[in-house]
Parts: C-alpha cells; sequence; structure tokens
C-alpha cells in the first residue's frame, strides 16, 4: 500500500511537491482558497482539500486519513497556518517536513521595513503611485492611504475582491491576475499606473520577487519590501526533494536540448519557446542564456560534468532547457550531453542554423557546401578550400573571418571570393563580400559565419 502523504499545497513549491509524488504515493493536497483548488482539482493522482482549518480542525483531518507524512510548503509568512500543522502534526504523531524559501539578498536602493503598517507609514509621507502585490490580507493595514494612488494586486477571487472594497481600493485600481508574472508583465503594469513605488513581500524566487525587482529597477520604481520573517525550522525545496527521491521512485527528470538558433529570438521555434516555458530552469553558455527574454531561474553553464553539477544540486529542477546557439546538430555540444544524462529523459528541439540562414540570406542552396568549424577548433582549412567548390566556415577565438582571409592569401588563394555574415539575425546583421586578399586582416564580429568559393576546386583538385 502506498503512503499517504499530506501536502499544504497552496505555493509554487506546493503544487511542485503534488505533482511530482502523486505517482508514488496517495497525495492529498490541502489549499485554503478556491483558486488554490482550481490549480490542482481533476489531477489524476491528487485529491484536493480546501479550505481553511485550525489546530483542532486539522488534527481531526489527520487522523482521520491516517496520514504517513505532513509537508507543509505554504507561504513564508503564513505564521498561523505553519504553527496549526505543527501543532496538529507534532499531536497526532505523524512526521512533518517544512519547506522553506531561500532568502533574497538586499537590494540598493529598497525601502526595508517589518510590517504592512510600517509600509503604510512611510508611503504616507511619499508622493505618486503605488502597487501593492502583498496579497489580499494586508490591504486593510493600508487603510487610509489616498486609495486614488493605490493599485492592488490580487488573486482572481471573491475574496479578495473584498479585502479590496474593505481597504477602500477602488475596483478601477484592483488588478485581478494569477502569477507567475514575468519581468515583462510586471514593467508594463508599473508604467500601465504610472507608479513610483512597488509594494512586496521578501517571498523568495519562487514567489516572483526577482521579477519585481528587475521591473522596478527597469521603471526607476522605489521597491518598499516587508522583510521575511525568520522561518522555523525545516528544509529547502532541493534538501526536501533530495531526500522523497531516496525514499520513493519519483519519475524521471527530463531534459530538452534546444538550438536557439544564430540568436535573435524571433527564429526561436514555438516548440523551443513552450518548452523554455514550462522547464524549472535554463542552463547553457553565459552568451546564449542572456540572448533569451525568460524570467526563468538560469545556469550559465554549457560544459557535460558543470551541467550535470547544476543538475545534482538541484533535484528540484525536474524539468531543464539546455540550450545551444545554431542548430542542436552543426558543431553542437549536443552530442556529448545526449551521452552524459542517459539517466534522464531526453528531447531534442533543433533550432535554425547559422549557415542556413545565412545561404537563405544569399538566396543559394548549400546542400552542395563542405561545413567547417574554426570556433574553438583546429583545422587544415586551406586544403578544404582548395578541393570544394563552396565551404561554410563557422568562425570564433582567435580564427576571425579576417585571419582566415589571410591565410588564404597567404596560400596562393587570395582571388577567391569570400562573404562574411556578422550578428545574423540581429537588427545590425551585416553581409560583406570581397576577396580573400580584400578582407584579409579587416576586423569582424565574432558571431560571424563565411563563405568561401572557388570555381577552379576540382581542378586544383585533379592537379
Amino acid at each position: 500500500m502506498s503512503d499517504k502523504i499530506c501536502i499544504f499545497a497552496g505555493t509554487t513549491e506546493g503544487r511542485k511537491l503534488a505533482f511530482l509524488l502523486k505517482d508514488a504515493a496517495d497525495v492529498t493536497a490541502c489549499v485554503a482558497t478556491e483558486y488554490g483548488q482550481v490549480l490542482l482539482d481533476g489531477i489524476e493522482g491528487i485529491t484536493v482539500h480546501s479550505g481553511r482549518m485550525d489546530s483542532e480542525q486539522m488534527l481531526a483531518f489527520f487522523k482521520a486519513n491516517c496520514f504517513d507524512m505532513i509537508i507543509d510548503a505554504t507561504h513564508p509568512y503564513a505564521h498561523i497556518v505553519t504553527d496549526n500543522i505543527a501543532y496538529a502534526s507534532e499531536k497526532a504523531g505523524i512526521p512533518l517536513t517544512r519547506i522553506l524559501r531561500e532568502k533574497e539578498s538586499y537590494i540598493p536602493g529598497a525601502v526595508y521595513v517589518s510590517s504592512a503598517i510600517k509600509a503604510k507609514e512611510y508611503l504616507a509621507g511619499c508622493d505618486g503611485n503605488i502597487l501593492i502585490t502583498t496579497g489580499a490580507k494586508e490591504l486593510i493595514d493600508f487603510s487610509g492611504l489616498d486609495m486614488s494612488r493605490v493599485w492592488a494586486r490580487v488573486l482572481p477571487v471573491s475574496d479578495s475582491l473584498i479585502a479590496c472594497d474593505k481597504a477602500g481600493i477602488p475596483t478601477s485600481h484592483i488588478i485581478a491576475a494569477q502569477g507567475p508574472f514575468t519581468e515583462e508583465l510586471n514593467r508594463a503594469q508599473l508604467k500601465m499606473i504610472d507608479a513610483r513605488y512597488i509594494v512586496t513581500k521578501s517571498s523568495g524566487t519562487a514567489g516572483g520577487f526577482k521579477e519585481k525587482i528587475s521591473a522596478a529597477s527597469e521603471c526607476n520604481v522605489i521597491p518598499v519590501i516587508i522583510g521575511q520573517p525568520t522561518q522555523i525550522t525545516g528544509l529547502s525545496l532541493d534538501d526536501a526533494i533530495c531526500g522523497l527521491e531516496k525514499k520513493y521512485k519519483l519519475s524521471k527528470r527530463k531534459i530538452t536540448i534546444i538550438g536557439i538558433g544564430p540568436g535573435n529570438g524571433e527564429l526561436l521555434t514555438l516548440a523551443s519557446h513552450r518548452a523554455i516555458e514550462q522547464c524549472d530552469a535554463v542552463i547553457g553558455a553565459a552568451s546564449v542564456v542572456e540572448a533569451l527574454d525568460t524570467h526563468k531561474p538560469c545556469f550559465k553553464k554549457y560544459e557535460p560534468d558543470k551541467v550535470r553539477g547544476v543538475l545534482d544540486s538541484h533535484p528540484s529542477i525536474r524539468k531543464a532547457a539546455l540550450v545551444f546557439r545554431g542548430d542542436t546538430g552543426l558543431f553542437s555540444g549536443a552530442s556529448a550531453l545526449i551521452k552524459e544524462f542517459k539517466d534522464f529523459d531526453v528531447t531534442v528541439i533543433p533550432g535554425v542554423s547559422s549557415i542556413s540562414l545565412f545561404s537563405a540570406r544569399l538566396g543559394i542552396n548549400w546542400d552542395d557546401a563542405v561545413f567547417l568549424s574554426l570556433h574553438g577548433r583546429g583545422g587544415n582549412f586551406v586544403s578544404t578550400v582548395e578541393k570544394n567548390k563552396k565551404v561554410f566556415i563557422l568562425t570564433g577565438g582567435e580564427n576571425t573571418p579576417g585571419s582566415v582571409c589571410h591565410n588564404l592569401t597567404e596560400c596562393g588563394l587570395g582571388t577567391l571570393e569570400c562573404t562574411v555574415g556578422e550578428r545574423l539575425s540581429y537588427p545590425d546583421e551585416k553581409i560583406t563580400k570581397g576577396t580573400a586578399a580584400d578582407l584579409a586582416g579587416k576586423s569582424f564580429d565574432s558571431l560571424s559565419v563565411m563563405l568561401v568559393e572557388n570555381p577552379d576546386a576540382e581542378r586544383r583538385a585533379d592537379g
């Protein structure tokens, strides 16, 4: 018989644990609100209990269901609920695990306060519009402010609207929406109301705190942060999942290896967009990760052992997106990662290669060409050019288009026509044509691909 686990799952962490354990145990997810129930209801393997319970009601609920384990993954500010869970689990004699969120580091330029009341007192002496994102429960503490300059972002449920009404917030100043909220969406909302301040709790990475702060910085908005309270003893989500993996047979972790194309996000395929949106984290070389506009946690690693290190130390990453520039099948590190991660469920999504895009720009086929990569590699490219009419070369490092053309010229091939494509797919894309002698030694962007054409290759190859 499967273990019976009760998860207080009204948070991102709670929902993740419920999904992770649903095939390994008999999972009951407790949520306080109707909206929390909607997010989990109807999912096979998860029983949802909706509604608030005091400590005695929890005790009766625990005993009636004979749970083997209780997991408290409630919000770090839910002091009363956490105390009630601890009391009821101890009285029932059921092991309890409390999930703790990672604390955020100090934010320069932010205003830190100890409570919503203190936030109101600070804002009462300031000018400018305010966006409150603390949740509906604290709204009453902001009563007394000039509500013509206050907007509240709350969950789209009736309790939230009632809380807004009690606090005196006009209906036209209510933003009723369910997160997660991207940095882009936060920016749009701050600009929409011409905000000068955003009020938030220091609710950790899973609470969308980073996206709020980044948006505030971009919009010159001052964050008013209600500092994270001291949490009881517990485990991080990673540590908790590590322990659960030792006890239960959890579903296999997934890796999606994605070719992002030359770099411009417009060429990212729909399948790639979807995989990145659904993943827990994005992993790849710094330049590749930085080319993506994503709110997901990012790790700037690409060597197989470094990627393995990231995944081993973060078992909460159940779906990872490993991103590479270009196509996964053309001079890519994807093949090494496929071999490395045989213990994962691996999917590969190809991207638009720079050679494919370059050929399209030039209006030529590439099916009769030879391909070389000098990006971090050596190779006798002069010999290849001598023997082939059409050679595409991916340049990089010391092997720039200018140095390639210089070497060709030194070897008596200075009359060959060369075409260089710089920063393909970007707004400042540039294509330059000339002989190898013309382009020898000239400077080109590090993100370049070139075509060398040798119409006499066959004659040269035959002697």
